[in-house]
């Protein structure tokens, strides 16, 4: 089955999402670092992670209008990243969020992660075209 291009649109937005959700995880990991950071302001970090969540969001979203093949790798950063930014969210608002995240997280990426348990398994799971 062949994916309608509009002018060659596709490539380049598959390569604009994944650079971007390669620079959020870059930004999440100095996030990290700056959170044990002594001199930094507990607002500030706040506000980081606040905008570091939003682009995530946005980062999946664009994920997700991508076709199904070109989805893996950069719905796999994000796969990465989420839990990373939970972690980040339960240090900075407390455990209760960080559960409320992370059953956010399994709901959304159920799929997937059925199909890396799958695998781990030693199956082949069935891949949507």
């Amino acid at each position: 089955m062949a994916v309608y291009d509009a002018g060659g649109v596709l490539k380049p937005l598959v390569t604009i999402v994944a650079v971007f959700a390669l620079l959020s995880m870059a930004g999440i990991a100095v996030g990290v670092v700056a959170r044990f950071a002594w001199y930094a302001h507990a607002g500030a970090r706040c506000m980081m992670l606040i905008w570091r969540s939003i682009a995530w969001v946005f980062a999946s979203v664009g994920v997700a209008m991508l076709p199904v093949r070109k989805q893996y790798f950069p719905a796999l950063l994000l796969l990465l990243a989420a839990p990373v930014l939970i972690g980040m969210a339960g240090m900075q608002f407390g455990w209760i969020y960080a559960l409320l995240g992370f059953i956010a997280f399994v709901s959304m990426f159920r799929n997937p992660l059925r199909c890396i348990a799958a695998r781990l398994r030693g199956e082949d799971p069935e891949i949507p075209e």
